[in-house]
């Protein structure tokens, strides 16, 4: 019962820190939710955990995910500065589509990099 655990605990621990890896710029695949936030809408990626990561859109792309609040979504976006902390903001939302969430699945949220780019400093 012992190695089951700790082969369960190694199977399962690089996925569970899929969020907290987001240290370059780039095109990434992004899975979470969208929630109406402060400054509008907002992707929500590992929501209701300690690696909760928050991608507010700029105004163009507001439009493109209101018709997806509250859904869980896949989408792909442009993040050109880096997260402070835990929050980001998109440049821009290439495409985004809702997606079924896999409640036994702990991977089912994230972030994935797809092209890495420069960072713009502002």
């Amino acid at each position: 019962m012992k190695r089951i655990i700790i082969l369960l605990v190694f199977c399962y621990q690089p996925t569970l820190l899929m969020a907290s890896e987001l240290v370059d710029c780039g095109n990434y695949k992004v899975s979470g939710v969208v929630r109406l936030g402060e400054k509008g809408f907002e992707i929500v990626v590992n929501e209701k955990t300690t690696s909760e990561h928050l991608i507010t859109l700029s105004s163009a792309d507001q439009a493109k995910v209101a018709i997806f609040l509250n859904n869980s979504i896949s989408a792909e976006v442009l993040l050109n500065k880096k997260f402070n902390g835990t929050s980001g903001q998109a440049e821009n939302v290439m495409s985004i589509k809702e997606r079924i969430p896999d409640p036994l699945a702990p991977s089912d949220t994230g972030f994935s990099l797809i092209k890495k780019s420069e960072c713009l400093v502002k």
